[in-house]
């Protein structure tokens, strides 16, 4: 399952209950500003990722993607 969040500067995309990241990216409009960070939310060595946030400089709209599975 693949969820979504759109929000200004930093945006952060987490999974339903009982799903865990397994992957994720970002997307920002053209001529945006590039991206400057993308990571898991969460996670050690013991339990994994619960989403994915993703960050850039401008005060623009950024989307964090984030791909779950159980």
């Amino acid at each position: 399952m693949v969820r979504s969040v759109t929000a200004s500067q930093t945006a952060q995309a987490f999974c339903l209950a009982g799903t865990f990241a397994i992957g994720g990216g970002a997307l920002v409009p053209a001529g945006g500003d590039p991206v400057r960070d993308t990571s898991p939310i969460g996670g050690t060595t013991s339990s994994p990722a619960i989403g994915w946030q993703a960050s850039h400089n401008a005060n623009t709209d950024i989307t964090a993607y984030v791909i779950c599975a159980p």
